[in-house]
């Protein structure tokens, strides 16, 4: 008797540990089977944004596309095009009246610098050297100014 006893507890705690066992598959595959569902609902929502997202950014392509072009006011373009081109020659003027000015104080520096020669050549040569001199002295300003310019 006290073995049956015995193995009717046996088969008992058995049946228990497989219960428990059992119990403890089912809820991990079910844990498992939830997850997976969870995924792919997240899946299909992060799809769905995508598709929408698409779906808007080629209605706007559309729309764009659909849109007449800003029309062009030839009256503000003919202001514009003439105010740069006013622009572009004032400068230019600028710059020849500058070089203008240039070109002026080198040759009256030029002039001063030859008439201060001819003093020199005046005071320190003998008459008959001066147009010999001055003549050189012109050639030599010629020569070294590449035509004339000093």
């Amino acid at each position: 008797m006290r073995g049956s006893k015995a193995l009717r507890h046996a088969q008992r705690m058995l049946a228990v540990q497989r219960q428990i066992v059992a119990d403890h598959v089912r809820r991990r595959n079910d844990t498992i089977v939830a997850a997976a569902q969870r995924r792919e609902v997240v899946s299909r929502h992060k799809s769905a944004i995508a598709h929408n997202r698409l779906t808007v950014i080629e209605t706007l392509a559309r729309a764009r596309q659909l849109t007449p072009p800003k029309p062009v006011d030839p009256a503000r373009d003919i202001v514009k095009r003439n105010a740069q081109t006013l622009a572009q020659l004032s400068a230019r003027a600028s710059l020849r009246a500058e070089i203008g000015h240039q070109l002026r104080a080198e040759a009256a520096q030029s002039a001063m610098d030859r008439a201060a020669f001819i003093q020199q050549v005046q005071r320190e040569l003998p008459e008959e050297l001066w147009d010999e001199s001055i003549s050189e002295y012109d050639r030599r300003v010629y020569e070294g100014g590449e035509g004339g310019a000093s």
